[in-house]
């Protein structure tokens, strides 16, 4: 295993680093990469800004807005936040064919990676529902992927000391998904590391934050016998690129609601779901398709599937079977929607 620790704060950069590794660079091995951020909200890449974030106190407080290139919802970060990425090479089967779409067996390696190191520390952290790692039933990272040509990369935030009253804040509240958790806020779901240390009189109660990163950084790169990754001039320079076209660009992190002439919503157990069309003369001439399902490739190309096609049950129903059987070659449903199924979206879209 390679590591980068990196003292750039613009989690901007670090999508573009994500991404450089994930598609260009010479991967053989496991890469993780330990960071922070400024006080930043980090959108899923199917998310509106002005629908789940208030973007007039973000300004007012000088919060980021970024967005990542992996699905599932917004999350708040500071300098009390640790966030670690691990990009993994193609992995292949027995017929010697890449498996490409290793989403789960990526996010188990995550999780004990994250897991294990926090053990040492003595934090009981461990895995709940579709992408939360909590302590004591209180969420303290939430995981998520995004893939390309049987690779992945998984991240995930690490609150230790965050201002959590600035999290509860800034992001707007579904009230649809917390009614059905059974909780009554977003602060409610959240602990920090820290503050479980403190009830437990454990030695990292007296740690700063910038300690605990240290602890837990030299704790990961022992138990992985991990190697430090050095990024060339020419690296960078890649990087630099990807970060100014994408992940840097303000349009990119802001994205508007569209205005679309059908707009439909619905919530499932595997996330929110929301779809734009614009439909003229019985056919999909636009389409949009939001949410913080937990997506790992762009989904882009799903919604290009659909444009163009007649407007009916049976023709979308037809479109998604091409990203599910066993003739959609190397597609797959799940790598946009999540665990989201086509009958689900069918519903949200006719029902």
């Amino acid at each position: 295993m390679l590591y980068v620790k990196s003292h750039n704060l613009d989690a901007a950069y670090h999508f573009a680093v994500e991404e450089y590794l994930l598609h260009h660079f010479e991967l053989d091995q496991p890469i993780v990469m330990l960071w922070q951020t400024q006080p930043t909200v980090m959108l899923g890449q199917g998310q509106i800004a002005d629908a789940e974030v208030k973007l007039d106190l973000a300004a007012a407080d000088t919060v980021n807005i970024v967005r990542r290139p992996s699905g599932g919802g917004a999350i708040y970060t500071d300098e009390g936040t640790l966030l670690l990425s691990l990009v993994l090479p193609e992995k292949h089967c027995k017929s010697g064919t890449v498996v490409q779409f290793p989403q789960k067996a990526a996010q188990a390696e995550f999780v004990e990676l994250l897991t294990s190191a926090l053990v040492k520390l003595d934090i009981p952290a461990e895995p709940q529902g579709r992408n939360d790692i909590v302590l004591e039933d209180r969420k303290i990272s939430g995981m998520a992927q995004h893939v390309y040509r049987g690779r992945s990369c998984t991240h995930g935030s690490l609150l230790f000391d965050a201002n959590l009253e600035n999290l509860a804040a800034l992001l707007r509240v579904d009230e649809d998904k917390f009614r059905s958790k059974a909780v009554k806020s977003i602060r409610g779901r959240v602990t920090n590391i820290k503050e479980y240390a403190q009830e437990n009189e454990l030695p990292l109660a007296r740690k700063s934050t910038a300690e605990f990163v240290q602890l837990l950084t030299e704790t990961t790169i022992e138990t992985n016998d991990a190697q430090p990754l050095i990024l060339s001039a020419d690296d960078e320079s890649a990087i630099l690129n990807i970060y100014q076209e994408k992940y840097g660009n303000p349009d990119w992190a802001r994205r508007k609601t569209p205005l679309f002439s059908q707009h439909t919503r619905k919530r499932f157990e595997a996330g929110l779901l929301d779809v734009y069309l614009d439909v003229a003369k019985g056919s999909v001439v636009a389409c949009a398709i939001h949410g913080d399902f937990l997506g790992s490739a762009p989904i882009s190309h799903l919604e290009q599937a659909l444009i163009g096609l007649p407007y009916g049950r049976e023709e979308f129903k037809q479109a998604l079977d091409a990203f599910t059987g066993k003739e959609a070659g190397d597609q797959t449903l799940s790598l946009y929607l999540g665990d989201i199924s086509a009958e689900e979206f069918l519903s949200c879209v006719f029902d």
